[in-house]
């Protein structure tokens, strides 16, 4: 799809898009709800900065922009557990873990771009990821808002070994936001 894509805008080719920068997971519940009512084109965007060209809107869409959903909600050092929102950005996490003196683990080449929530959508990797690991090495559990459920948590915040049956929460880790947005995750540190 995406060489198709500069193609189509070199000739002409202009999708009407609009964007959406929710403040809150409730506003994104209330977006991801219109937007299924009305049958209406969804795509969550993070940093862009997937190398793949993403999903570009071919025709008339609403581009849900999560990156203003940026913060570390809460940390355990006892437990080495990060609650971090979808927009936050991956280098912006690990500087801050890094004042503490722990790593995310995660580090990718685009981490000054790359969001929490974009790495999870897209299946994130990084240079690192053979010694330290990938996104889903370390995503303990998902915030995600799934339409006509609200926001749904998958995976545990006390089992990581997920208790809950099977793994529900790795259906949505690279699904590219087709199944629902993720707004938060809990992340092993």
């Amino acid at each position: 799809m995406w060489p198709l894509w500069p193609l189509l805008v070199e000739n002409g080719f202009r999708p009407r898009a609009y964007v959406a920068k929710p403040l809150s997971r409730g506003a994104v519940e209330r977006i991801v709800e219109a937007a299924a009512e009305a049958g209406a084109c969804l795509v969550p965007r993070g940093g862009g900065s997937n190398v793949v060209g993403a999903s570009p809107p071919l025709g008339c869409c609403l581009i849900l922009d999560l990156r203003m959903l940026d913060k570390i909600l809460w940390f355990s050092g006892e437990d080495l557990v990060v609650h971090v929102e979808a927009g936050a950005v991956v280098s912006k996490v690990e500087e801050w873990l890094n004042r503490r003196g722990y790593t995310l683990g995660y580090h990718p080449q685009s981490q000054s771009l790359a969001t929490i929530g974009g790495s999870i959508a897209m299946l994130g990797s990084g240079a690192l990821a053979p010694g330290l690991g990938n996104i889903e090495d370390i995503v303990l559990w998902l915030e995600t808002v799934i339409p006509g459920l609200g926001t749904v948590t998958l995976g545990s915040r006390n089992n990581p070994r997920g208790w809950e049956g099977p793994g529900v929460k790795h259906l949505f880790i690279g699904s590219e936001g087709s199944l629902g947005v993720v707004v938060s995750a809990g992340l092993r540190v």
